[in-house]
């Protein structure tokens, strides 16, 4: 009797591109769910989506069959209309462009073909329980991405804050790496709040760099790292407002770092307590040290 299977897939990026993670949830009657989550540290949801359902084929054995369920419309259409005709173009677009992700989409192939695989598009944040936790799964695995590889060829700039909510005085600090350079900036501020001081740390070390050079910020701060990423461009061009007509908060600070970003090539690394590095460390209590002055 041919063994079944039923895999829930998801992929997750943020910010996109960015750092991502995937999840499969494979079903098999009788059995514990078994769960595959892996994680890159620069990607794509698209490539995301992709992975997870490679990954899972290709821990299962030949002749099975298998039912995938995603959420994903980019790998639906991808599987149900566009990957056929990509085939008979040489994986060209029908505008003569290459194929983006078209490593993944041939590894995919090349596993449904010894599996007898059918698709089910399932729609997400609904009231599916598998499909929300591969979700989950998938966000867990993006959260503990590999650490970054330090790169020799940009700035690594090490960010490090600390403030009191209570009176809202804080410090910040940071440590720009260039090879065998090493500079410490930082001061100590009135009247701010921990996003504001990641703001002023950031706009402090682009401005203090002497070379247009590619620049990667290594943070802790969500808020920074998706704003530089992912908020400014609609901020920018709605003239600075929110979606529902609210003057952007710390609008001045975000200005100054969007002015910045136009300048260099600018990368932002989110950074984990379990494993930050050694100059984000360096740059806490320094921190500290500023806020005490």
């Amino acid at each position: 009797m041919t063994e079944e299977v039923i895999i829930y897939t998801d992929g997750s990026c943020s910010p996109n591109p960015g750092r991502g993670g995937y999840a499969a949830l494979l079903l098999r009657e009788g059995r514990e769910p078994e769960v595959i989550q892996g994680a890159e540290r620069e990607s794509t949801n698209n490539r995301m989506e992709l992975t997870a359902p490679i990954k899972a084929l290709q821990s299962l054995k030949d002749g099975m069959k298998v039912q995938i369920c995603t959420d994903s419309t980019y790998v639906r259409d991808g599987v149900t209309q566009w990957v056929e005709k990509w085939q008979q173009r040489n994986w060209q677009t029908m505008d003569g462009q290459g194929v983006k992700n078209q490593e993944l989409w041939q590894l995919l192939i090349q596993e449904t073909k010894r599996l007898e695989v059918s698709w089910l598009w399932v729609k997400g944040h609904a009231d599916n329980e598998y499909n929300h936790m591969v979700d989950k799964l998938a966000v867990e695995a993006r959260e503990v991405a590999p650490a970054p590889v330090f790169s020799d060829n940009a700035v690594n700039i090490f960010l490090g804050v600390t403030c009191k909510h209570s009176t809202k005085e804080g410090g910040w600090a940071a440590v720009l790496v260039y090879r065998n350079h090493h500079k410490v900036i930082g001061a100590k501020k009135d009247d701010v709040t921990a996003n504001i001081l990641y703001l002023e740390a950031t706009i402090q070390a682009l401005s203090a760099l002497k070379r247009e050079l590619p620049v990667v910020v290594y943070t802790s701060s969500g808020y920074l790292r998706e704003g530089a990423t992912a908020w400014l461009p609609g901020w920018r061009k709605r003239n600075w407002l929110t979606r529902d007509d609210q003057e952007v908060v710390n609008k001045r600070c975000w200005q100054q770092l969007d002015d910045l970003q136009n300048r260099y090539m600018v990368d932002y690394q989110l950074v984990e307590k379990p494993q930050m590095p050694c100059y984000s460390q360096e740059a806490k209590e320094l921190a500290r040290e500023f806020e005490q002055m």
